[in-house]
Order: structure tokens, then C-alpha cells, then sequence
């Protein structure tokens, strides 16, 4: 809006341009207040454009200033030549300094922790005089002895000649994340801490156990074999029946230890020579009898490899998963293994099943120790959620990968890489 001075400027102007007007004798100053007077509407809309646009800056300099205080983040400009720094308002709160207050840059950097005065310093200067921007976090004092963590940037500002003149960056206030970070650091080491104790303390009880387990399975086989005398039928089932839980508890106090090695990065290979095809036949016949009880048929198509692994860790992985593809397949299924080289010098296994199948969204969490799907189908057929962990873990300490395409109800096919060498 023009103001009551503008507009009184204006009239006359027009006014005096109707009067002359009338005087047809003066054509001459007619065309002249003509021109002053578009030439004065043209500078008092200049000048209410100029007011508009005041306005607007005046707006967003109180903006940027909220943004500043519930941001904790103000700005400045360094005078190379001065060796002084110009705060902002929200800078000077963060340094805890007079507003308006320009301090000496030796000054503002003295207010940084010793440990980071050289390399701000070091920063500061070099893009005074070479340019590079910088970004750095540092740890300081403020004025009245408050320490807290600013994050302070700057990049260098030329004149028209290309000479360096002046230094604009800002400080952020970032006190509250450090701490945050710090905690949440404390944190993450104590349950790593725990985790490191957990897992030895696993281990030191497994290797416990195994020696009670080794000594009852071996006088409970010296009993079965009837050579400390004769049994009768209830007897030898009984033995039998006592025979297979040691097995099985004896199994899963090696899983325990294998996956606590794996964890402790105590896990060791015996590398050699392995023919691929020798090691999943052997898996086949061990495995024979538990598919015979559900009629599911095992077939085996792969030509001789041989590649540098540990054999007994390799049966451990392919007996793990061709057990789980026979345990969760139905009657009168097949499980098919097949095997083939590779283009980029490795091999290639897959344990395919025709069982009830995996959802996409456990595909990565089936290699968790002790996962186990929900299901009451799956949770009948047992297990610890160890075999599957345990094979990662092998898999990987041979530079292979494990992973596993499925879909529900209709079976899962597990792909093993290995590297030849």
C-alpha cells in the first residue's frame, strides 16, 4: 500500500500535468511532466515492490532464527584479513558469548577441547587459504565453562578478482545426539560383553556334559551288546530307547559348541582334498533309514568334484539340510540333490524337497540361531534351530554362501556355493 505521502506526491504530479494540459502554448513542458510523471508512478511502484520484499526478508530472517534456536544452530562470517569471526545471534547463544560479539578466531577456537584445537585450526585456515570446505565435530568449553559437542562447518567466499576474502560456515549444537550416541555405544558393548560371557560360559558347560554323555553311552552300548550278560527283550529296549537320547543329547551338545566357536570366531577347518560326490553319497546312506520309514525316495546327480574342504564339516552341512528336506516332507516324496561346476571356478548343490515350503519373509531368519518357524506342524518334528545356523556358519568359513528359494506348499530347494580352492 502507498503510503499518505506517496499518494499526495502522485496527485500533484497528475494535477500538475492536467493543468499544463490545457495550455496547448506549453507543448514542451507538457511532454516533459508527461515523462515525469510515468517515470514517478514507475519509482512508486519500485519503491512499494522494494517494501513488499522488506517485508518478506524481515519474515524469513525471524524464520530462520526459530528454525536456529529449535535447531541449536547459528551461523558466521570470518574475516580472513581481521582474524575475527561475526557471530550470529544463535552462534553467540551456543558459545555462550555477548550477542553482537565478535570475537578474535585464535579466541573461538581456544573454546575447543585441546584434543581438536590444532585440527580445526589446521582446517580453518587451509580453506581460508586453499578453499577446501571442511566438516568436522569437536568438543568444547563454552564461556561460562558448559562443555557440549558442536558440529561446525565453513567454505570459503570470493570476491570478483578470485581472491579468498571471507570464511561462511555455522555451528550446530549437537550435545544432545553425542550423548545419545555414547550411551547407546555403552550399551552395545555391555550386551556384546555379555554375549562374549554367555557364549563361554556355553561352552565351558558343553564340554562338561559331553564327558557324563560319553561315559553313559559307552556302558550303555557295553549293555546292549550283552557282554556284562544276557538281556531279555525289555531290557534291550529299554537300552535302546536310553541309547538313542545320548545320541541325540550328545548331538545337540556339539551343535551348542560348534555354534558357540562360530560365534567366538574359534571355528577351525581341516582343509584337504574332497571328492563332493563321495561325501553327499555317504550323507545318502546315512540317511537312508529315515526316508525308508516315510517312502521318500533320495536321488543323487552330480559328477566327480574335488575341492579344498574340510570333509567332516561338509557332511555335517549336507547332513543337516538333506535330514531337514526328509523331515518336512510328506509321505511318498523325493528329495533330489544335485550338483554342478560353476563358471567362476566353484561348484553349485541344491537339496531340493517337495515339502511345506518356507514364506519369503523368514528366508534370512531360518539361519538364526534357535529360529524355528511357528508352526505346530514344524514344531512336532523337533529340533533346537541349530542345523541351519550351524551350515551358515561352515559355509561361510569356506568362503561359500547358503540361501534358499521356496514358497509355501510348495517345497524349498537350499543352494550351497563352495569355491574349489
Amino acid at each position: 500500500m502507498h503510503s499518505d505521502n506517496e499518494i499526495s506526491l502522485r496527485d500533484k504530479i497528475i494535477g500538475l500535468g492536467e493543468r499544463s494540459a490545457k495550455k496547448s502554448y506549453y507543448p514542451q513542458l507538457q511532454e516533459k511532466l508527461k515523462y515525469l510523471e510515468e517515470k514517478s508512478i514507475a519509482l512508486l511502484n519500485i519503491l512499494e515492490d522494494l517494501e513488499d520484499s522488506e517485508k518478506e526478508l524481515r519474515e524469513s530472517e525471524a524464520l530462520l532464527q526459530i528454525a536456529g534456536r529449535t535447531a541449536k544452530f547459528g551461523g558466521f562470517s570470518a574475516d580472513i584479513g581481521e582474524q575475527k569471526i561475526t557471530l550470529s545471534k544463535q552462534a553467540a547463544l551456543i558459545f555462550e558469548m555477548p550477542e553482537n560479539y565478535s570475537p578474535l578466531i585464535d579466541e573461538l577456537i581456544d573454546c575447543y577441547d585441546t584434543k581438536y584445537q590444532n585440527i580445526a585450526k589446521e582446517l580453518f585456515f587451509n580453506c581460508g587459504i586453499n578453499g577446501t570446505p571442511y566438516d568436522i565435530e569437536v568438543e568444547l568449553i563454552t564461556k561460562n565453562g558448559k562443555k557440549i559437542w558442536v558440529r561446525t562447518t565453513g567454505e570459503a567466499v570470493k570476491n570478483s578478482k578470485r581472491n579468498i576474502v571471507n570464511v561462511y560456515g555455522a555451528f550446530q549444537d549437537i550435545t544432545e545426539q553425542k550423548l545419545a550416541e555414547q550411551k547407546l555405544k555403552k550399551s552395545y558393548d555391555e550386551l556384546k560383553e555379555l554375549d562374549r560371557l554367555k557364549s563361554e560360559f556355553t561352552a565351558i558347560i558343553s564340554h562338561e556334559i559331553r564327558t557324563p554323555i560319553t561315559s553313559i553311552k559307552g556302558y550303555t552300548e557295553l549293555l546292549n551288546d550283552e557282554s556284562m550278560g544276557k538281556l531279555n527283550n525289555n531290557q534291550k529296549m529299554c537300552l535302546n530307547t536310553i541309547l538313542e537320547n545320548v545320541i541325540r543329547l550328545g548331538r545337540l551338545v556339539s551343535d551348542v559348541l560348534d555354534i558357540s566357536r562360530i560365534e567366538r570366531n574359534t571355528f577351525t577347518l581341516n582343509i584337504q582334498k574332497v571328492d563332493v560326490k563321495d561325501v553327499l553319497e555317504h550323507v545318502l546312506s546315512e540317511l537312508a533309514p529315515i526316508a525308508l520309514k516315510k517312502h521318500i525316495k533320495l536321488s543323487l546327480e552330480i559328477p566327480n568334484i574335488t575341492i579344498d574342504a574340510d570333509k567332516d564339516r561338509l557332511n555335517q552341512v549336507f547332513t543337516n539340510i538333506t535330514e531337514n528336506a526328509i523331515k518336512f516332507s510328506p509321505e511318498n516324496e523325493k528329495v533330489e540333490i544335485t550338483g554342478k561346476e560353476g563358471l567362476n571356478s566353484d561348484i553349485l548343490i541344491s537339496i531340493k524337497d517337495n515339502g511345506i515350503g518356507i514364506s519369503k519373509n523368514e528366508f534370512e531368519k531360518i539361519f538364526d540361531r534357535f529360529y524355528q518357524i511357528d508352526s505346530s506342524n514344524r514344531r512336532k518334528k523337533g529340533g533346537a534351530g541349530l542345523g541351519l545356523p550351524i551350515s551358515k556358519g561352515i559355509i561361510k568359513a569356506h568362503n561359500g554362501k547358503i540361501w534358499v528359494e521356496s514358497e509355501l506348499n510348495q517345497g524349498s530347494t537350499f543352494y550351497i556355493s563352495l569355491p574349489k580352492k
